[in-house]
């Protein structure tokens, strides 16, 4: 069967790009999946009775989520059914057959907490005075952010955005 995960903002429900999954279990082996342009991944070839484990590895700008999500499907006659072994999709997932397909797929929705991000501004002034100094460099290092050199404006100003606490 296959595999169809729909990568999420969880306030705007717009969909996810460039979200990393590593997927082990029926030949897979830390094999890294990548969501698409509208947060879409697709997996082929899942085996039914074998066991795999999904995890989120890469979500820049969000949390990732901490748990892997362990699951298999079973065949239960002709149906085949998701078992959930440990962890938590958001929504149900549910196993369906597209029309012209010969495949079952299992669609999973799975949504994502956006990381806040802070903005730092600095103004520097001549020493005793009001006056602004323009092209003053400062380095700023951090997690989202290496090396990267500032200079201050015609108001003395940096204005560093998109940091994280």
């Amino acid at each position: 069967c296959n595999l169809r995960l729909v990568k999420y903002d969880e306030s705007s429900r717009n969909g996810l790009a460039d979200v990393r999954f590593s997927l082990n279990g029926g030949g897979y082996s830390n094999r890294i999946f990548t969501t698409n342009s509208e947060g879409i991944l697709n997996v082929e070839g899942l085996i039914p009775e074998n066991e795999y484990t999904l995890r989120e590895v890469e979500a820049k700008g969000y949390y990732i989520r901490g748990e892997d999500i362990k699951f298999k499907v079973e065949r239960n006659g002709e149906n085949l059914e998701l078992n959930i072994i440990s962890g938590e999709f958001v929504d149900n997932p549910n196993i369906s057959v597209e029309t012209g397909e010969n495949r079952p797929t299992i669609n999973i929705d799975y949504t994502n907490e956006k990381i806040p991000t802070y903005n730092f501004e600095v103004q520097q002034y001549k020493d005793g005075t009001n006056e602004p100094i323009k092209g003053v460099k400062f380095v700023v290092n951090g997690p989202t952010i290496n090396n990267r050199v500032y200079e201050t404006d015609a108001n003395g100003k940096i204005n560093v955005e998109g940091l994280y606490i």
